[in-house]
Formats: C-alpha cells, sequence, structure tokens
C-alpha cells in the first residue's frame, strides 16, 4: 500500500515514479494506492486525477496491468491479476453470492411447497 493522502502533487508524482519503477517485480500482483478524496483541494481532487492519470498510463503501456478504482480515494494496480488477492477476492464474493442466492431459493421453494 502507497498512502499520498498528505502530499502535495509534486512528492506524490516522485513517490508514484518510485513505485512505477518496482511495481512490476511486487509478488502481491497488486498495490492499493490511497490517494484520499480531495477534501483539502480546492475544485477536483488533485491527487486522485494525478494518481489514476499515471498509473492509467503505466497501466495501458505495460502488458498485463490494470486499474480499478477503489471507493473515491484509492487506486488497486494490477500487475499480476493471477498473485492480485483482489482477483481472486472477487470470485470468491461471486461465489459466495450465488451459493447464497441458491440457499435462499431452496428455502423458499419449499416454503411455497409446503415444507416447512
Amino acid at each position: 500500500m502507497v498512502d499520498l493522502h498528505d502530499l502535495k502533487a509534486r512528492n506524490a508524482r516522485i513517490a508514484l515514479d518510485g513505485l512505477l519503477s518496482v511495481a512490476g517485480a511486487l509478488r502481491s500482483g497488486s498495490v492499493l494506492v490511497v490517494t484520499g478524496r480531495g477534501a483539502h483541494s480546492i475544485g477536483p481532487a488533485v491527487l486522485r486525477k494525478l494518481t489514476g492519470d499515471r498509473l492509467a498510463a503505466a497501466a495501458a503501456r505495460t502488458e498485463g496491468w490494470a486499474l480499478h478504482p477503489q471507493g473515491s480515494g484509492a487506486w488497486v494496480l494490477s500487475t499480476d491479476p493471477d498473485a492480485a488477492p483482489a482477483g481472486r477476492a472477487s470470485w470468491f464474493l461471486i461465489l459466495f453470492f450465488l451459493l447464497l442466492a441458491l440457499a435462499l431459493a431452496w428455502l423458499l421453494s419449499g416454503r411455497a411447497a409446503g415444507f416447512s
């Protein structure tokens, strides 16, 4: 995780350049970059836009990389989708909710048929 919260734009650029220079070697497969929501910016959120633009450009020029917004104050840069925990977690959540829906449907169908 990289937290850019309290940085000025110039220092955030330096931190992002450092991150991008080593991002391909990360074993985790992804990195969370926290920008905050821009509550202290006058106008649009400066760090959010700066970070999104820089990470999107890096993802566009690097095969296998992807950028995903994480709420209103963070980005996830995926450098290896097979190793990234976010990718596995999203499939787990989909499977969980599918099984939950099937269980609820089974319970409701039993009640509709008169079984309790």
